[in-house]
């Protein structure tokens, strides 16, 4: 009975080790290098490649995904309310908390950002005023792991929430970096992420896609060769595969996803038989819409949780 126990036991542990490496592969895609710290999304001076139109205050990131809201006014204005929430009217905390509780949608975003289940603690939550545009809850979660200890600053979440209840729907980007060696400065591919449209029916095949995008990574070159100067900034293709992003949540409970396609390009001194140690991707819609790629200049030392 104890070997049959002890066979279990390590079957058990069998299993998880192969799912373990099978979702770690899964998320390869996403997995956010730290060997140097990343581009400060405080900057202005960088911020308008990162997430046009929104401002530094207003965003954060968690992995290779960037979050960004409109300034307050703007996002009310967006809404189009007519007359604004008098504070007697606001919802309470409590219900502003309970309605930006992460729900399904959220949770399987980040679990597949960060590679491992997250669970968010409520930090805390505070009421703007607008002025003559009103009020807005800002609410503000802690990510730790569900499963084992956790060091350092946490990854937070930010969410609003409009004094009548309406949860504020964040604009989001793939944000990919990859730093420069000798000029220490930093090439950057930009694809906001967006809900699938009726009108965008025609889809590209795998060949096109990556011409699509062997096309644009030339184009960039081109325009910046002083970039490509040195060797060691030399990238070449190396593979593509298609990932599916949970965008949104339809009721019921049903997530929408949105797919791309990863590039994936590594340094040319990289032999096809060695893992390269820090990959670049370019993101690519089924359209064939390749995300901005452009560059920063000089070493940004702060990054932004």
């Amino acid at each position: 009975m104890r070997r049959l126990q002890w066979f279990a036991y390590l079957t058990a542990l069998l299993v998880i080790g192969i799912s373990g490496i099978s979702l770690a592969q899964k998320q390869d895609v996403f997995k956010r290098y730290m060997l140097f710290p990343g581009p400060n999304l405080s900057s202005e001076d960088c911020f308008e490649d990162l997430a046009p139109n929104r401002t530094p205050n207003q965003s954060f990131r968690i992995g290779k995904l960037v979050f960004a809201y409109h300034d307050p006014p703007i996002e009310k204005k967006l809404r189009e309310a007519e007359i604004p929430v008098l504070f007697s009217q606001v919802i309470s905390v409590q219900e502003a908390v309970k309605r930006a509780q992460a729900n399904q949608w959220l949770t399987a975003l980040v679990n597949q950002h960060t590679g491992l289940p997250y669970q968010f603690k409520f930090e805390k939550a505070s009421l703007t005023d607008l002025g003559d545009e009103g009020y807005q809850w800002d609410i503000q979660w802690a990510l730790y792991p569900e499963v084992g200890g956790f060091s350092g600053i946490p990854p937070r979440y930010h969410a609003k929430v409009s004094a009548e209840g309406e949860l504020i729907p964040p604009h989001m980007y793939l944000v990919e970096e990859f730093c420069l060696a000798e000029l220490k400065g930093w090439v950057l591919c930009r694809l906001e992420l967006k809900q699938p449209s009726n009108k965008d029916s025609q889809v590209l095949d795998k060949k096109q896609i990556r011409e699509n995008a062997m096309k644009a990574w030339r184009e960039f070159k081109q325009s910046h060769k002083q970039i490509f100067d040195s060797e060691l900034n030399q990238l070449r293709f190396a593979e593509m595969s298609k990932v599916k992003i949970p965008i949104a949540q339809s009721k019921p409970a049903k997530l929408i996803y949105e797919e791309v396609w990863a590039v994936k390009m590594i340094s040319t001194t990289t032999n096809d038989k060695e893992e390269a140690a820090v990959p670049f991707y370019l993101w690519v819609r089924p359209t064939g819409e390749v995300g901005k790629i452009f560059y920063l200049d000089g070493w940004i030392e702060k990054t932004v949780r």
